[in-house]
Order: C-alpha cells, then structure tokens, then sequence
C-alpha cells in the first residue's frame, strides 16, 4: 500500500524551497551549468531540512497526481535562469593582444550562420533553376505542338525527275559545324583564326551567297527542276558541352544560341526557296546539341537542341508563308534518301564506331573507318550506301566512300591544343546527277587560307 500523502501545507512548503532554490540559479532535473553543485530539487529539498535522496521519490509523487489530473504541487521549472557567464578580462584583452573569451564563440555562431544563408541561397538558387528548366520545356512543348504537322519523320521518297544530259543536277548542300556561340580568341592560336557570332553570321551569309553564286552565276544552264537538298548535319551551336566553353561562349545560354541559329537557317532557308521551286532540308543532331551532361544512346535524336531548331525553323518559315521547303527530322539521327538512284547518309560523326588518335594522316584514318562501318552496317540492313556525309571533325575530305565537312567555326584553341593541322573554314556544295553521281564538288571557302600572324603569337 502506498505511503499516504503529506498534507498540502508541506507539499507547498516542498514546492516553494525547490522554487526558491530555481531563482538562486540551481539547475533543473535534467540540465547542468547552474549554480553550485547541487540541483534545484536537491537543494531546495534539503532547504526544508528534509533528506535530498528522498527528493526524487516526491518528485515523482507529485508528477503522477498531476498526470492523473488532481491537485498537485509540481515546481515550475521555467523560473530558472541560467547564469551569465563570468567573464575574465585580462589587460592583454584590454590592450588587444590577446582575443577576448567570447571572440571565438562569436565567430563560430557568425559561421554558423553564414552556413545557413548559405544552404538557404543554394535552395533558393536550386529552385529557380528547377522553375527555368519548368519554363523551358513548357515553352518547348507549346512551340512544339504549335508545329505538328510542319515536320516530317519518315517523308514520302522525293519525286526526282531524271536529269536531262546539259544540266548540273541537283545541289546538295552539307551545313555543320557552325557551334554558334563559341568564342574563338585570335591571340591564343597566333591569329590564325577569331570567331563569335558576328563573325558566325558573316560566314553563315557568305556560305548561302556563295551557294546561290555557284548555282546560277557559275553553270551553263542553271535549272533545276528537283530543287535543292540541305542537310543541316549538327553541332549548329556549341552548346556548352564542356566547362570552358560554358566560361566563354556568347551567348552563354544554348536556347539563346538556339533562338539565334534559327533566324539565321530560316532566313538562309527563306533565300534558298525564292531561287529553287524547292528546297528539302534534312536535320540530323550532334554532339554539341545534347540537353544532357554526358552523351546518351536513348533519345539521341529527340534529347538535342538540334530538334528544336528544325521544329523552329519549320514554323517560322511557315508563319512567313514559305510553303516550298520540307523539314526533315529523322527519329534516328541518321538521313538516309535517294537521289537520282544514289542512296546518301548523312549522320553527324560523333556515334561512328570509329576513334583514336589522329596520327600523323590527321583524322582521315579514322573518318575512313567510320565510313566503312557506317557502309557495313546499312548493307546488313539491305540499304547499301553510295555517300556517307560526315562533320565533327572539322576537317574538309574527300574520301572514297563520301564526304567529311569542314567547320564554319574554324582552328580553335582546342584544335592548337592538339596540334592539329590548320584548316579553312569550308562547307561542302555537291551537285548530283543520275548518269555521273556526284558530278561537281565545291568546297566553299568561308575565310581566309590560315597563316600565322607574328605579332598575335608574341
């Protein structure tokens, strides 16, 4: 049977000495740093003249009425209030020669703090990022749906009239390599070559110029009845696939280079469709144009910028009115079509199966490969090529199983850091034609032959 109760007179009598004892600065059950040794039951217990050991058990008396809801004489606790510390301040501290005791406290909440502002900018930071890419994509999306119906996946074979003996054939026009937005500085690689977007607009402009100038002003008889074929075959901007090229590109954003190259293909596009009846533009993605960090195999060709630009340049051409030109994108990444009986495949060159060094041949070894493989692979498939059309490397080849572009871009410091040999920045012009094939190829100069200038290398 449990010991009965003392009366309330001494139980208030318990509850103010261990009051009491919490204003002194004695520590509550639980908690250290107060005054004296003793807690503030202990003390406040012994106060009364009763024995501290048996502070405990009242305590836990007085807890369990209160818990069974009748009166009860718990202490309260929250009149206690820790001690300021003492603090020692020697003449040292006073002087300054010496940091005063709380100086490191100080410092370690001023860290602790600047922590947490920090967490809490990189969370907010975090967020707009997430609501950017939110945006992007919604954005994405709308211009993508506003363009169903602009884009051909698997286009119907282009009816291909036979060419008749006199005239040139049908031009082919192979655009890649434009890495719009990279920042090319003449000083680091000796002048050789200097390049942003101005200078990407001006060669982008002479590459058209210089297309339409071969085709009508540089042939007997310049008709052509099937048009012309472009093939826009990728790293049309440069994307900021690396670290330094994210430091230094202009623009800095790839939606804003995005935006840019397709005022750039559309108007070049628009000019083309005014002096052929029609013009058929084939888009494939390279490397530069990849949305994600690392390359990826699925959703190569959909996963790109490069797809957003044919979507775009699609509507745009439409809101002008330019209904004779046909925007390709092939789901693969590769272009297969036949023209004039000649089957052509134009894929980027970042995914050949060819790599390794460039050796002393340069880069023709491995293209070479490339070819090959690219050849072998469609044959397995019953589709045996005539032309393989590569870009990536920046090195303008003719080769015996097709063709490698040039870059509009040009020598770069990346290139000076490989030592690779010096190139023109060039795009390939071919004209088709059912009894020779490939019956003319012009290599279109977009700059000057590189030459080392002696005062940008000092």
């Amino acid at each position: 049977m449990p010991a009965p109760l003392p009366t309330d007179t001494e139980r208030q009598r318990r509850k103010a000495a261990v009051e009491e004892a919490l204003r002194r600065g004695h520590a509550p059950p639980g908690q250290t740093g107060g005054t004296g040794r003793k807690g503030a039951l202990r003390a406040g217990y012994e106060a009364t003249g009763l024995n501290g050991n048996s502070a405990a058990a009242w305590l836990r008396t007085e807890t369990a009425e209160r818990d069974a809801g009748r009166p009860h004489f718990v202490p309260d606790w929250s009149l206690y209030q820790p001690p300021k510390p003492r603090i020692r301040v020697t003449a040292a501290m006073q002087r300054g020669d010496a940091p005063l005791p709380w100086q490191s406290d100080i410092d370690r909440l001023r860290a602790q703090v600047q922590k947490a502002e920090a967490a809490k900018r990189s969370e907010r930071e975090e967020a707009r990022r997430l609501q950017a890419r939110v945006d992007e994509l919604e954005r994405l999306l709308s211009v993508h749906e506003a363009a169903k119906g602009l884009l051909s996946r698997d286009p119907e074979p282009w009816p291909v009239r036979e060419v008749d003996h006199g005239l040139p054939g049908t031009p082919l026009l192979h655009v890649s390599d434009l890495q719009y937005g990279e920042v090319i500085q003449a000083g680091e690689i000796g002048g050789i070559n200097a390049y942003g977007p101005e200078i990407a607009k001006q060669r982008y402009e002479l590459l058209i110029d210089k297309t339409l100038e071969l085709c009508f002003d540089h042939q007997v008889t310049p008709d052509y009845p099937n048009g012309l074929v472009y093939a826009s075959n990728g790293d049309m901007v440069s994307g900021g696939i690396h670290d330094e090229l994210r430091d230094t590109d202009d623009p800095g954003h790839i939606l804003e280079q995005t935006f840019d190259v397709v005022d750039l293909q559309a108007r070049g596009a628009a000019r083309l469709a005014k002096q052929f009846n029609r013009v058929r533009m084939y888009f494939t993605p390279g490397n530069h144009g990849r949305l994600s960090k690392r390359p990826r195999s699925k959703g190569y060709g959909r996963d790109n910028v490069e797809y957003w630009l044919a979507v775009l340049v699609a509507r745009r051409l439409s809101e002008w009115g330019v209904n004779n030109v046909e925007v390709i994108v092939p789901e693969s990444g590769d272009a297969l079509f036949d023209l004039h009986g000649y089957r052509h495949c134009f894929t980027h060159g970042d995914r050949v199966g060819s790599r390794g060094g460039a050796g002393f041949v340069g880069p023709a070894a491995t293209v070479s490969r490339g070819m090959q493989k690219i050849r072998q692979y469609y044959a397995e498939l019953g589709a045996p090529l005539d032309y393989v059309h590569f870009g990536h490397f920046h090195d303008s080849m003719k080769l015996t199983w097709g063709y490698c572009n040039g870059a509009v871009a040009g020598f770069s410091e990346y290139a000076m850091q490989g030592r690779f040999a010096p190139r023109t920045p060039a795009q390939w012009l071919l004209f088709c034609h059912d009894r020779y094939g490939i019956s003319q190829q012009w290599e279109i100069q977009l700059g000057e032959k590189p030459r080392l200038n002696l005062q940008e290398a000092a």
